[in-house]
C-alpha cells in the first residue's frame, strides 16, 4: 500500500511538472507573440478557427532555433508528424511573417485546417513556427534552401 502511494505522489508531481513546464514555455516573447497573432489573424480572415499556443510546440520551435542559431544554418527538425516552417535573417516577427506568407507552402502549413495548435520560437534572426493537431502527417515534403526561407511544400491529402 506504501509503495502504491509512492508511485502515486511520484506520478502527481510528474504530472504538475509537466504541466508548470509547459504553461513557462508557453510565455511567449513579443516578437513570437506578433507572429501567433498574424497567423491567428490572417486564419480569421479566411474562416479558419484560431491556434491555441502550445507550450511543447512552443518549447521545441524555440529549441531548434536555438539550434539553427549557433550552427549558423537554417534546416529543419524531425518534425515528427507536425507542420514546420523556418527562417533566417529575420530580425522581427513581422518580416517573417511576410516572408511565410508569401511562400505557398509556409502558408499552407499556417493555414491547415489540421491544425490546431502552434509554437514560435526565436534565437536570433533564426525562427521557427510548428503547428500540429488532427493527426495528418504530410504525404509529400521537399526543401530548397535556396533563399534565407527555406521552401517547404507540403500536401495534406484531407485538406480541401
Amino acid at each position: 500500500m506504501k509503495r502504491k502511494m509512492i508511485v502515486a505522489l511520484f506520478v502527481m508531481s510528474a504530472w504538475v511538472v509537466s504541466a508548470s513546464m509547459n504553461e513557462a514555455n508557453a510565455q511567449l516573447t513579443s516578437e513570437e507573440q506578433q507572429v501567433v497573432a498574424l497567423v491567428n489573424q490572417a486564419r480569421a480572415q479566411r474562416g479558419l478557427p484560431q491556434l491555441a499556443v502550445s507550450g511543447g510546440l512552443t518549447h521545441s520551435s524555440r529549441n531548434w532555433s536555438a539550434t539553427m542559431n549557433s550552427q549558423h544554418r537554417m534546416h529543419h527538425s524531425g518534425m515528427g508528424g507536425r507542420s514546420e516552417n523556418v527562417a533566417m535573417g529575420y530580425n522581427d516577427g513581422a518580416a517573417v511573417f511576410r516572408a511565410w506568407m508569401n511562400s505557398p507552402g509556409h502558408y499552407a502549413n499556417m493555414m491547415s485546417r489540421n491544425c490546431s495548435t502552434i509554437g514560435v520560437g526565436q534565437s536570433g534572426n533564426c525562427w521557427t513556427l510548428q503547428t500540429s493537431g488532427g493527426g495528418v502527417a504530410p504525404a509529400v515534403h521537399r526543401t530548397t534552401t535556396a533563399s534565407p526561407v527555406q521552401q517547404v511544400i507540403y500536401y495534406y491529402p484531407n485538406q480541401r
